[in-house]
């Protein structure tokens, strides 16, 4: 299940608590772009790679950079989104 806040959404339970960290982006993300710019306060929370969701779309990542607070290596659309 998900739910939305504002721009950020989280994976939830059936019970409604978060089972993935969340976030806002801090900057916009382009069609083309390789890297995510996301809240600095939620950065560690995230793992070193993953996917993320971002509207409807499914961003898969490979890694983070802590000195730019940004999860690099992008795939869009990932899984056909």
């Amino acid at each position: 299940m998900r739910r939305l806040s504002g721009t950020a959404e989280a994976i939830v339970d059936v019970t409604g608590e978060e089972t993935s960290p969340s976030t806002t982006l801090t900057a916009a993300l382009s069609a083309d772009a390789n890297k995510m710019k996301i809240s600095t306060v939620q950065f560690a929370t995230f793992p070193t790679n993953g996917v993320v969701i971002v509207g409807s779309e499914r961003i898969s990542y490979t890694g983070k950079d802590a000195a730019t607070n940004e999860l690099t290596t992008l795939i869009r659309g990932f899984e056909a989104t």
